[in-house]
């Protein structure tokens, strides 16, 4: 059938179709609600897939106070990402005519240290008096005053001195304030910290969660870096490797649900697995996502890797010819010598889908049609391989790890 060599070829090099690199071809941008994909504003794209918001963005429309300005972009595929957000505030004016500035701790609206603007309207920090602060890292906090409304601080962490690091801890997900983290080891009075420590995540609980770590210098504790991770089960020996696969068509049908990915040598048994999975699939002629993801030793299933492919009619060649005078007529095609079977899908308009179709097995390589059946539109698929049902979803004696 007219799919099935398709996902044949995507299955077999999985690891180099889902890793297929593309290029931005179009990007846009709109406030607050979103217009829909292509509806935006347009985005110059400029060389090396980069994008330019040349002059200013407009803003005609909005009422003053916060907005949400997001910005997309389209693959080459016709493929829409997901919006990056930033929040910006639209006031009556369009010159900043007051600005201060302040570490640390907000004094409040009004109340921080006066930052001069210069005759162009700019921030002019070059005679701006910095308080006395104590040696490591503090937050520099700037806001802008202009037509009749205050922005939001714009904040920068910084530091003072040497910033000797004399503490460190580490926490997950929710921030349980400074001081409160699980405690790292590490050696007191070190500029450049190299640490290697042990952190328990047994009461975290299975599943996806976030890391953060962040250090001390001066009493003052800095920003946090984060890393996201997975926990799971414990793994035997010590040494992860791929427990299973399944891949998915268009809609994803949740974890564990997917037609399950067969391993090439018959077992799952290493970190890096071929997979392999022949399945019949009436798919529509145009364009399709396939999804595949995996699940380690653990019993943790990872993030879908997903990649696009185009259903395009065969390249084999069928003709037609009268026979027994005009009453019947009959369909041929090319030999294509590695198929096992042969699919003649026919459908009465041309735009399809072309589900319907007539399985005709080697040697034969034509079809007789009846007197109605001419009237309708064929094109033939060669299958290499016999399909594999695809009816039971992967099932696991653990918790599944979403």
């Amino acid at each position: 059938m007219k799919v099935l060599s398709i996902v044949v070829v995507f299955l077999a090099g999985v690891c180099i179709a889902v890793a297929q690199s593309h290029s931005i071809t179009a990007a846009e941008y709109f406030f607050d609600a979103d217009p829909g994909q292509g509806n935006g504003t347009p985005i110059a794209v400029v060389a090396n897939d980069v994008i330019a918001l040349d002059g200013d963005v407009s803003t005609a429309g909005l009422d003053v106070g916060p907005h949400v300005l997001n910005v997309r972009v389209r693959r080459d595929d016709g493929r829409w990402g997901e919006p990056t957000r930033r929040v910006i505030r639209v006031g009556i004016g369009t010159q900043m005519s007051a600005a201060e500035a302040y570490f640390d701790n907000d004094p409040g609206i009004g109340s921080a240290i006066p930052v001069s603007i210069s005759p162009l309207g700019m921030v002019d920090l070059t005679d701006w008096d910095v308080p006395p602060l104590t040696r490591g890292f503090h937050t520099f906090n700037l806001r802008c005053y202009s037509g009749g409304t205050w922005s939001a601080p714009a904040t920068s962490t910084i530091r003072i001195g040497s910033a000797l690091i004399d503490g460190a801890e580490v926490y997950f997900d929710s921030d349980p304030g400074q001081g409160n983290g699980i405690p790292v080891d590490i050696a007191s009075g070190a500029d450049v910290i190299a640490y290697d420590s042990t952190v328990q995540v047994a009461a975290t609980g299975q599943g996806k969660h976030s890391l953060y770590l962040r250090f001390r210098g001066g009493g003052v504790w800095s920003f946090t870096t984060e890393r996201p991770l997975r926990i799971g089960l414990p793994i035997n020996g010590g040494m992860n490797r791929i427990s299973a696969g399944e891949f998915y068509v268009d809609s994803d049908p949740g974890i564990g649900n997917g037609c399950e990915l067969l391993a090439e040598d018959g077992v799952f048994d290493e970190g890096e697995e071929t997979m392999r999975r022949y399945v019949a699939a009436d798919l529509t002629l145009g364009q399709h996502v396939i999804g595949m993801r995996v699940r380690d030793a653990g019993d943790r299933w990872h993030d879908a890797l997903t990649d696009s492919v185009t259903v395009v009619t065969s390249h084999l060649l069928a003709t037609t010819q009268g026979v027994v005078g005009d009453a019947q007529v009959l369909l041929m095609w090319t030999k294509y010598p590695e198929a096992l079977s042969y699919h003649v899908h026919y459908d009465s308009l041309e735009t399809g889908p072309f589900s319907s179709y007539i399985t005709v097995l080697p040697p034969d390589t034509s079809l007789l049609l009846a007197p109605t059946q001419p009237k309708r539109l064929y094109y033939v698929v060669a299958l290499e391989t016999a399909p594999e049902p695809c009816d039971a979803a992967i099932t696991s004696d653990q918790n599944i790890s979403q």
